[in-house]
């Protein structure tokens, strides 16, 4: 799941990098759309790398990355408060958040743990034993759309609750 929400995050910002440029520059760091694509790609790839050969040397850079990402979501934190975008999903309405942060840090330490003690691979699965191969992987999409919702759409729902309407720029339907 962890994998594939990088590879998700990682496809966005590779096709639309302006946001993370945007998240970037608002704690400091001024990179160019071309080297925040290429952080993107090595993105994806440490995430298919995971997903496809299991091992602690996949789940450790796995971990290493999202301890990045909650490095990243604290200081735009503390940077442009709650409003300041993540960059993580290419739209100014997935702000930096507390939900984010320890959502990011959760994901470090579980990989961490993987990197300590690696199961198979979770493609091994599907070729081993296809059932329940098969069975996994629907877990694993539910389990990435709802990592996607929580990353995404919590400070949507979060403003709703707060103060009955949307953040300003905040997509509708």
């Amino acid at each position: 799941m962890l994998a594939l929400l990088l590879v998700l995050a990682g496809v966005v910002k590779v096709r639309r990098p302006a946001e993370a440029v945007s998240a970037l520059r608002s704690v400091g760091v001024g990179l160019p759309s071309p080297v925040v694509r290429l952080f993107a790609a090595t993105e994806i790839a440490i995430a298919a790398g995971a997903l496809v050969w299991s091992g602690r040397t996949g789940a450790a850079l796995l971990a290493a990355t999202y301890a990045g990402f909650s490095v990243f979501v604290l200081a735009a934190m503390r940077r442009g408060g709650r409003d300041g975008s993540c960059g993580c999903f290419a739209s100014p309405d997935t702000p930096a958040s507390t939900t984010h942060l320890v959502f990011n840090a959760a994901a470090a330490v579980v990989a961490l743990l993987v990197a300590v003690d690696p199961g198979p691979a979770p493609v091994r699965l599907l070729v081993d034993s296809p059932g329940a191969g098969v069975a996994l992987m629907a877990l694993v999409g539910l389990g990435t759309w709802f990592g996607y919702l929580v990353l995404a759409e919590t400070p949507n729902v979060s403003a709703l609750v707060r103060h009955g309407s949307r953040p300003a720029g905040a997509r509708t339907g």
